[in-house]
């Protein structure tokens, strides 16, 4: 011992005395080499997290294209079973079976019927069958312009078309008829003529849709290109 006081080494620092005092500098590389190791695992956690819900979309859009052609070859006699739902007598009903040709208007994955099934019973809940018909042909009718979208969801949440969309009636469980009734338009039946639009009289203000052509009145419901 040369009397003097012991200090400890680190303390003979001026500055590291100002940045750390009462800290080692071992201790804060420690620190340091601790939160890289902490943060490299976060990242590492989010690509495999991100790469494992890449695979299961992929895995999910696979498994919806090979369910859009069991969708288009079901047998209209006898039963259906459409988005999970048993579904009778369908597609056409009465003269209108017996017509059929067996070919459908268009492809449509099950989450497609199941949406245009929504649409139906949010937008024609109420109205004879043959109106909730006129409501998914409307639909396909859109499909069919380039005026509108190309696909069906795109169709029935395209901002302030349809009024079960934005008022959340979309989001109710549908009954077996609004399923029918998108099959039968599915399979070709037409009640409004080719109609693109249609509208309720006594809820629509609107001079623009009430100027429409109008094609066919349809329960409640005027339906006009």
């Amino acid at each position: 011992m040369t009397g003097e006081e012991e200090v400890a080494p680190w303390s003979r620092s001026p500055r590291m005395a100002q940045s750390a005092p009462g800290r080692p500098p071992g201790d804060t590389g420690r620190l340091l080499r601790a939160s890289a190791w902490i943060l490299l695992v976060i990242v590492v956690v989010a690509q495999a997290g991100a790469l494992l819900s890449a695979a299961l979309t992929g895995a999910s859009s696979a498994r919806t294209e090979t369910d859009a052609s069991q969708v288009t070859a079901r047998d209209a006699a006898g039963l259906e079973r459409v988005a999970g739902h048993d579904v009778k007598a369908g597609p056409l009903v009465s003269e209108r079976r017996r017509a059929w040709d067996g070919r459908w208007r268009r492809s449509v994955t099950p989450w497609e019927l199941e949406l245009m099934a929504r649409l139906v019973y949010g937008e024609a809940r109420g109205e004879p069958y043959v109106g909730k018909v006129a409501v998914a042909a409307v639909v396909l009718n859109r499909l069919d312009d380039p005026r509108f979208p190309h696909t069906v969801e795109r169709v029935v949440f395209e901002p302030w078309a349809f009024t079960a969309v934005y008022d959340g009636q979309v989001n109710l469980r549908p009954d077996q008829a609004s399923y029918r009734a998108v099959l039968d338009a599915l399979a070709g039946w037409d009640p409004t003529g080719g109609a693109v639009y249609y509208y309720n009289p006594a809820r629509t203000s609107s001079p623009w849709i009430w100027n429409r052509p109008v094609v066919r009145r349809i329960g409640r419901h005027v339906f006009a290109r």
